[in-house]
């Protein structure tokens, strides 16, 4: 499945927050710890996420070490 959103007016780092939803092919939410569980027992799994920005930074243009746009793991740590 693949979801587009228009996002506009956030300028801040890390301003921006987009939880994202697993549905079964039915529709049906899915529960996180469940979809974990399948992950951890399986030998390949993989997940895609994009992004197409205009003018949006992904590291301090001056500092590299400053993360300014990043996802979060299925525990809440932020990765780059």
């Amino acid at each position: 499945m693949t979801a587009e959103f228009l996002v506009d007016g956030y300028e801040g780092a890390c301003e921006y927050d987009k939880p994202i939803y697993y549905q079964s092919p039915d529709g049906q939410t899915l529960d996180v710890t469940a979809i974990m569980a399948l992950v951890d027992v399986s030998r390949d799994c993989k997940q895609e996420i994009s992004w197409t920005c205009n003018s949006a930074q992904i590291n301090h243009h001056l500092r590299a070490e400053f993360v300014v746009t990043y996802w979060e793991n299925r525990i809440g740590d932020p990765v780059s």
